[in-house]
């Protein structure tokens, strides 16, 4: 049994040693190709899941990776209605896009036994995939309709990826929560990701 096995063994090496030019060529021709789009897929996908909420990223910026649904939040349930797109204008003389933006309802519920003293919610505007970000000004919100604004001057859909489109950025929000629970007051900073791909505006502005 031992000797079969050991046949076996230097028959593959010896197999593998005569024809080791043809396999080094399959591995540069297959195996090296689909590493590296394996690689620029990856290394696209999860570079663009990283979203920050600062102006212009520095050594100190942090970077946000896990977010809550909007009716997540332990103090209050958040409401967003995707109001209004606004594909941007493309000038030929400076190759750039301009006018566009998107425009969202935003309200909030408080959550029994929180009374909420104040909500901010800082915006921003980041595709899947590809580095596609707008930031937006920082809105204080209340339990009544107010609109939220943010300039997204980029081209889409498109498709940076083969298989890959992108047709909608997601909203990220960084909300923060003034609170009162039991007479102490605290602040509560949470983040807050909402989809777009399965939805649509109430108006798209021409």
């Amino acid at each position: 049994m031992n000797k079969a096995k050991t046949k076996k063994k230097q028959t593959f090496w010896t197999w593998l040693h005569q024809n080791r030019i043809r396999v080094f060529l399959w591995a540069f021709l297959i195996i090296i190709p689909i590493s590296l789009i394996l690689i620029a897929y990856v290394g696209s996908y999860t570079h663009n899941k990283k979203v920050h909420f600062d102006q212009t990223e520095t050594a100190e910026t942090e970077f946000i990776k896990d977010f809550l649904s909007p009716d997540e939040i332990t103090s209050l349930e958040l409401f967003i209605e995707w109001d209004q797109l606004r594909y941007p204008d493309y000038d030929e003389n400076s190759d750039q896009y301009f006018n566009g933006y998107y425009r969202f309802n935003i309200w909030y519920q408080p959550k029994l036994n929180y009374q909420i003293n104040s909500v901010n919610v800082t915006p921003v505007l980041q595709t899947d995939w590809i580095n596609y970000r707008s930031l937006g000004q920082l809105t204080t919100i209340y339990p009544t309709y107010r609109g939220m604004h943010v300039d997204f001057n980029y081209n889409l859909p498109t498709s940076p990826l083969l298989l890959v489109n992108v047709k909608e950025p997601n909203l990220y929000m960084k909300v923060i929560i003034n609170i009162t629970v039991a007479g102490t007051q605290s602040e509560q900073t949470v983040y807050v990701k909402y989809d777009l791909s399965n939805i649509n505006p109430n108006l798209v502005v021409q």
